[in-house]
C-alpha cells in the first residue's frame, strides 16, 4: 500500500480531524506497509497544535484511558469540558459521562451497558476502535455491536472477527460479504482471499460472483503489489458449478470472461518477458478451460 493511499484511508476514517500539511510523517506504519493506527493515535493525542476536543474525541474513540483522563481534565480548566451531553460524538458521550458521575466500574463493563453506536457509517465522529473492547466482551453482550463493527476500519474488523465465535463469524459473514470479499483483496490479505471464500459460497450469489471476478480483473491490470491475474484464475477454478454456469449463460458476460482470460494471460507474458528478457522463452499458463 502506497503512502497516498495510506493517507486516504486515514482521512476516510478520522473525517474531521484537522492535521497540518506534514501529517503523513506522522504516521507509523507496520511491517506490512499498512498504517499503525494505535500507534498514530497515541502520538497525535500528545500534539498540542491540534484542537485539543478533538485529540479528545480520538482519544476517546481509541479508549486510551489516561490520556482521555489527562485530557479531559485539561478541558475542565479552559472550560471546554462544560458542554452538554448531547453535544459529544456517541463513545465521547460514554466518556464523558463516566467522568462527570464519577463511575468507578471498569469501563470495559460498562461498555455492554452504556456505549450505544449508531448502525450508520461513523462521519461526524472519528471510527471508534472495537477491537479496544469486542474480543472482551461475552458473546450475548457483542450482540448490540454487531451491525455497527460493519462500519469500521479493515485491520480493526479482521482483529474483531478473528475474536468472534463461529456463530457470530456465520452472523458477521451473512451480514455484509461483498464487505468482507473487497477487504480480503487488498493488501496484505490477498494471499488468503481463497481461504476465506470457502467459508462464503454459500452468501455468494451470481450478481456477487461476477461483480468480485470483474474487481479482480481490474486490479490485474492496475495493481502491482500482487498476481491478481493468478488470483483470477485460481478464483474461477474454485468456485462452483452452478455459478460458472450461470456466468457463462450471460452472452455478454461470457465474452467478458473470454477477454479478460486472454488480456491477464497476454499481460502475465509480458511480465514475464521483461523478467527474463527473452521473448522466446515459453511459459505455462493457468488455462480455465470452461471459460472457452
Amino acid at each position: 500500500m502506497g503512502l497516498h493511499s495510506a493517507v486516504a484511508h486515514w482521512r476516510m476514517s478520522h473525517p474531521l480531524l484537522h492535521t497540518s500539511d506534514d501529517f503523513p510523517e506522522l504516521l507509523f506504519f507496520k511491517t506490512d506497509g499498512t498504517v499503525d493506527r494505535i500507534k498514530t493515535v497515541q502520538q497525535l493525542v500528545l500534539k498540542e497544535e491540534i484542537n485539543i476536543e478533538q485529540r479528545f474525541d480520538l482519544a476517546c474513540s481509541y479508549f486510551l484511558g489516561n490520556t482521555i483522563n489527562t485530557l479531559w481534565a485539561e478541558m475542565k480548566k479552559s472550560g471546554k469540558a462544560a458542554k452538554s451531553l448531547t453535544a459529544y460524538n456517541p463513545v465521547s458521550r460514554f466518556w464523558v459521562r463516566r467522568m462527570r458521575h464519577k463511575y468507578r466500574v471498569p469501563w470495559i463493563y460498562a461498555v455492554q451497558l452504556h456505549l450505544d453506536l449508531p448502525d450508520d457509517e461513523f462521519l461526524s465522529s472519528p471510527t471508534p476502535r472495537f477491537s479496544a473492547f469486542f474480543p472482551f466482551l461475552r458473546p450475548k453482550n457483542r450482540v448490540k455491536f454487531l451491525i455497527s463493527l460493519m462500519k469500521t476500519t479493515p485491520d480493526d474488523f479482521l482483529l474483531c472477527l478473528y475474536g468472534a465465535t463461529k456463530e457470530e463469524e456465520l452472523q458477521i459473514l451473512e451480514m455484509d460479504t461483498p464487505k468482507l470479499l473487497c477487504l480480503y483483496l487488498d493488501w496484505p490479505l490477498q494471499s488468503f482471499f481463497l481461504e476465506i471464500v470457502e467459508k462464503l459460497w454459500n452468501f455468494i450469489d451470481s450478481s456477487l460472483f461476477k461483480a468480485v471476478l470483474e474487481i479482480i480483473y481490474s486490479y490485474s491490470m492496475s495493481r502491482k503489489d500482487f498476481d491478481y491475474g493468478k488470483l483470477y484464475m485460481d478464483f474461477w477454478e474454485r468456485s462452483p458449478n452452478n455459478l460458472k454456469e450461470e456466468a457463462n449463460a450471460c452472452p455478454i458476460f461470457c465474452n467478458k470472461l473470454k477477454l479478460y482470460c486472454d488480456s491477464i494471460k497476454k499481460k502475465r507474458k509480458g511480465d514475464f518477458d521483461k523478467v527474463t528478457g527473452s521473448k522466446g522463452k515459453d511459459m505455462n499458463y493457468l488455462l480455465i478451460s470452461s471459460m472457452q
